[in-house]
């Protein structure tokens, strides 16, 4: 069960920082995640 959602955290790191990039480059503005998530990043 700990590796299973250690690799969920772990995707979805890699998503928000996809998402973060995107936002950076075609919206030039920035992106807010829950406040869990952050700690991911």
């Amino acid at each position: 069960m700990g590796k299973l959602w250690y690799a969920i955290e772990l995707n979805s790191k890699k998503a928000y920082v996809k998402i973060l990039i995107l936002c950076i480059r075609f919206l030039n503005k920035n992106c807010y995640w829950p406040t869990q998530s952050i700690s991911y990043i």
